[in-house]
């Protein structure tokens, strides 16, 4: 990955706005910018919920070299594979290592985080759906 190419991103919040992020309506998505600044090798985005805990979404793995959240506010029960459910709270950070299994268990109505991914195309792979 090469940065030395990436162009400057800020992004306010007075200035931005959230959009649906999942055909569920359960999550809304704030880009902040970064995609664009270093040409899709990173994406850095806010997450909030957008209603009331539907339940879990579902097992998954994503086709990412690099993957970590830190929680802005509420918290949520995350499941991860070889170490199990882990609940987050306001400035958790979780590093997820490259292909880790993991499923949203449930969150607090406020629940918000930013995500941090490269890159910013990729893959999912379900491995378990809700059903």
């Amino acid at each position: 990955m090469n940065l030395s190419q990436s162009d400057m991103a800020v992004s306010h919040a007075a200035d931005s706005k959230f959009e649906n992020f999942d055909p569920e309506g359960q999550f809304q998505i704030r880009d902040l910018g970064v995609k664009e600044a270093t040409g899709g090798n990173i994406e850095a985005r806010i997450l909030a919920a957008a209603k009331p805990c539907q339940g879990n979404i579902g097992q998954h793995r994503h086709d990412v070299d690099f993957q970590m959240f830190y929680v802005l506010k509420g918290s949520a029960t995350f499941y991860f594979e070889g170490t199990g459910d882990v609940e987050v709270t306001p400035g958790s950070c979780v590093n997820m290592p490259k292909g880790v299994i993991h499923d949203l268990v449930k969150h607090s109505d406020e629940f918000e985080f930013i995500e941090i991914i490269s890159p910013s195309q990729h893959g999912t792979e379900w491995v378990k759906h809700v059903e």
